[in-house]
């Protein structure tokens, strides 16, 4: 992938039809499978989180119709929940079916997929079969189960222990009280590249995120810094800069951890990433996830989000307490919209973050269907700053069109993210996913290539 700085930044256009192109399925040699009758499920033995299961079913008569369903549990607000799945196929002339190139007759995804069956699974979806049984979500895994169908009988069934933390992944936090944080460290002296991982605004520590990153062998410390705990403000209005340099400094300061650090934020947390690459000389690589380059705050909360030696930074007031929107708290795109279109140009310069001032590689990641933020369009003025400033570094700007507001790393369902708590954040199932399985890799690669020196 050229990402030559001379060139400029390149704004890449990521169109979604609902396929995400795996590769290296057509042969299986070394993968277990489980029988059933005739048919025999075959997978990958403990593939990770982020990897394609390799998922096949053979063993079946020619041009046999069957149904896959799988299931998952997992932690949803705090109260587990089981994911489930279908997918009804014909098997080929040699009785076998491959996900990754035959697409669903019907089920829960429509289009050829490696991952469909789990990226498109649904918590708490009732099944006309009998749904497999499910295991427990550990810290380390988390299995999916998988079962074939001929008609009501069932075929084969297989668990499959999906690897979210391998063996030797250390979590560690500070002795300070006042640093609500904790680091996941890969096996191994290191030091290993390091990066903060920065919530949204909704304050839900994205766990499972530094967690693929460690697995991967990057260090991921994540930071939380509103919520209820003492050390940290209740609500986000006001946090201190001055907090994220105290994170930087003891996560940096560990042996195991790069000298120099990145920064990974999500939506609000995308904001922080970006002021701490103009802040710190030490942060070696930014990646902001649905955000905007522009310090801004709800009305609700009645001040800056941020402040910097006591004073709060600039930034533009979104109407939130105003009866049109708050009303439809289905979207906060349009309060966003309303309160920049109220704004002054001098405060709006005022609230610009300068990213032309990081000293870093940067890697913007957006969904051209956030319902949430104007992410994309906001994002495409961060861009034309950095040409126009005839920026030292890589940057880029990864923009999915059938992508919405939750974009993270795959694979993991989508379904429920399309809207959260009644909230629409937008895209598609299909949409989200193809965007999480291809921009995940260009992530790792601008966090090891800015960090690793």
């Amino acid at each position: 992938m050229d990402r030559n700085p001379a060139a400029g930044g390149r704004r890449t256009r990521r169109t979604v039809l609902g396929t995400i192109v795996g590769g290296g399925l057509a042969a299986l040699a070394g993968c277990a499978g489980l029988r059933g009758g005739g048919a025999t499920i075959e997978s990958k033995s403990e593939p990770l989180v982020d990897e394609a299961l390799d998922l096949r079913v053979t063993g079946l008569d020619a041009e046999q119709t069957v149904t896959v369903v799988a299931a998952m549990e997992l932690a949803q607000g705090g109260v587990s929940t089981v994911f489930r799945s279908r997918a009804m196929f014909q098997a080929d002339e040699d009785g076998v079916v491959d996900p990754s190139d035959t697409a669903p007759i019907e089920g829960t995804y429509d289009a050829a997929d490696p991952m469909g069956i789990v990226w498109s699974m649904i918590g708490g979806l009732d099944l006309p079969l009998d749904p497999p049984s499910v295991g427990e979500s550990e810290g380390r895994t988390q299995p999916v189960t998988v079962a074939v169908y001929g008609g009501e009988e069932q075929l084969a069934s297989r668990q499959i222990p999906r690897v979210l933390a391998p063996t030797g992944i250390e979590q560690r936090e500070p002795d300070d009280d006042d640093l609500v944080i904790r680091a996941a460290l890969p096996e191994g002296a290191g030091p290993h590249p390091g990066v903060l991982v920065l919530h949204g605004g909704d304050g839900q520590p994205p766990g499972q995120y530094a967690l693929q990153l460690a697995a991967n062998g990057i260090a991921a410390c994540v930071v939380q810094y509103f919520g209820d705990h003492q050390a940290i403000p209740d609500e986000q209005v006001h946090v201190p800069m001055e907090y994220f340099d105290r994170a930087v400094d003891w996560f940096s300061g560990l042996d195991s951890v790069t000298s120099e650090v990145g920064a990974v934020g999500f939506s609000l947390g995308g904001t922080v990433a970006q002021l701490l690459g103009v802040r710190r000389d030490d942060i070696g690589v930014v990646v902001p996830y649905s955000t905007i380059p522009y310090v801004f705050g709800f009305s609700q909360f009645d001040g800056s989000p941020f402040s910097d030696s006591d004073e709060p930074l600039p930034y533009v007031e979104l109407p939130w307490t105003e009866s049109e929107f708050s009303q439809d708290q289905r979207r906060t795109r349009p309060a966003i919209e309303a309160g920049f279109g109220r704004a002054s140009e001098e405060q709006i310069e005022a609230a610009r973050i300068p990213v032309e001032e990081i000293d870093a590689p940067v890697l913007y990641v957006t969904g051209e269907d956030d319902t949430t933020a104007p992410a994309t369009e906001y994002t495409d003025r961060a861009i034309d700053w950095l040409d126009s400033a005839e920026y030292a570094h890589e940057y880029e700007h990864l923009a999915y069109e059938d992508a919405g507001h939750s974009i993270f790393a795959p694979y993991s369902p989508t379904p429920d993210r399309v809207a959260i708590d009644g909230r629409q954040h937008g895209g598609t199932p299909a949409g989200i996913a193809a965007a999480e399985a291809e921009s995940w890799p260009v992530v790792l690669d601008y966090l090891r290539s800015g960090l690793e020196k």
